[in-house]
């Protein structure tokens, strides 16, 4: 599999090369001005600072929403404990604006890339002030007391950057299904990426005194590596649920009149799911199971709703990640089975299912009315329905 995070690297690489070089020279050019010498070390720091911030920025992870980040808070947060706020401010706006400039993805408008680049540079200087007091009451750590303090402003940093950037990011695009679930699928995968990285800068600063620039350069290969690792990881979750959702298009190609269903069912699910509180790999389950709970119907011309649901969970089981799905499969037909062995999953597909092919038939209102009068003794599938209700 070609990663994407190398794939972005490779893109980036030529404008990479020939941006090092010009900041070289000009760096070199500054130097030699008057009256710039007194800040000699500081034009010094920045340059590398910058470069290893914008190879840090091409080599892009894309989460497992689709959201592509450009996590760089191992240069970052190592300039900021060795060089301070100054140089690192000016290399978050520097790295910020060619990064803007260069990678503008082609449908998105130039009002929003100009906004979303502003918003992001703002964004990771206004984090670096936030923590640079912190981080100042550290330093570059000569004992494990230092190390432990500038650990602590790492993970600040970290925490900071990633609940910024998610806010941001929902922001931005208006989403409208700005709740805790949505919230929190942006987070947990950023802040893995973001504590990789600090991790790594605190380790890097702890050999600083003895190895300087080759401890930095050794950091620099374990984020990569590490970096390169989680970007495949992400890729194989999108991929996997990528295929789900296939075969959840594949069990509707012979029912013309049923394309679509699947996607309705889930979109309900997952609402109802929220609604009593699922989260998570329970939620994700649901879903899987709802868009797979037809799959018992493929090659087959005719089979009753019980032989379909059987089937669909006896080919679901065979997959080890699906394995919890199955019994929400097999049970969607929870009627014909005691209430109090069904789980409450199966009763939430189950009426989900019959509301979405009762709506599409008679109406929403009809179906409500229908399906409460017969489920009028049930008491689950009546909590169930009643959370469909507010949901539509």
């Amino acid at each position: 599999m070609r990663l994407h995070a190398l794939r972005s690297l490779a893109r980036w690489a030529p404008w990479f090369l020939l941006t090092t070089l010009a900041l070289l020279a000009l760096t070199q050019w500054l130097l030699g001005l008057p009256g710039v010498t007194e800040r000699s070390d500081e034009l010094s720091a920045f340059v590398p600072t910058l470069v290893l911030t914008l190879l840090l920025r091409a080599l892009s992870v894309r989460l497992p929403r689709g959201d592509v980040v450009r996590p760089d808070a191992y240069a970052v947060f190592y300039g900021l404990c060795v060089h301070g706020i100054r140089v690192t401010a000016a290399v978050i706006v520097v790295s910020g604006v060619i990064t803007a400039f260069y990678d503008r993805p082609p449908q998105t408008t130039r009002r929003l890339v100009f906004a979303s680049g502003i918003l992001d540079i703002l964004r990771r200087v206004s984090v670096a002030i936030a923590v640079s007091p912190f981080v100042a009451a550290g330093g570059v750590p000569g004992s494990e007391r230092e190390l432990l303090v500038v650990m602590a402003a790492g993970v600040l940093y970290a925490i900071l950057d990633d609940l910024s950037w998610v806010a941001q990011s929902l922001a931005l695009h208006r989403q409208q299904e700005a709740h805790s679930e949505s919230f929190l699928s942006m987070l947990q995968p950023l802040a893995a990426v973001n504590i990789v990285h600090v991790s790594i800068a605190g380790v890097a600063l702890r050999v600083h005194e003895m190895l300087g620039l080759g401890g930095l350069l050794i950091g620099l290969i374990l984020v990569v590596l590490l970096q390169v690792g989680l970007a495949s990881y992400y890729a194989m979750r999108r991929a996997y649920a990528e295929t789900i959702g296939a075969l959840a298009r594949a069990s509707e190609l012979d029912r013309p009149e049923e394309v679509g269903h699947v996607e309705r069912v889930a979109e309900l699910v997952v609402s109802v799911g929220r609604a009593i509180g699922m989260r998570g790999r329970e939620l994700e389950t649901l879903r899987f199971a709802a868009l797979l709970h037809e799959i018992g119907r493929i090659g087959v011309d005719y089979i009753s709703e019980r032989e379909a649901a059987e089937r669909g969970a006896q080919i679901v089981a065979q997959v080890d990640r699906l394995r919890q799905a199955a019994p929400l499969i097999e049970y969607q037909g929870f009627e014909a089975f005691p209430e109090t062995a069904v789980p409450l999953g199966a009763v939430i597909i189950g009426v989900c299912c019959a509301f979405a092919r009762a709506e599409k038939d008679l109406g929403r209102d009809s179906a409500m009315s229908l399906l409460r009068e017969r489920w009028q003794d049930h008491a689950a599938a009546t909590r169930v329905l009643a959370l469909v209700d507010s949901a539509v």
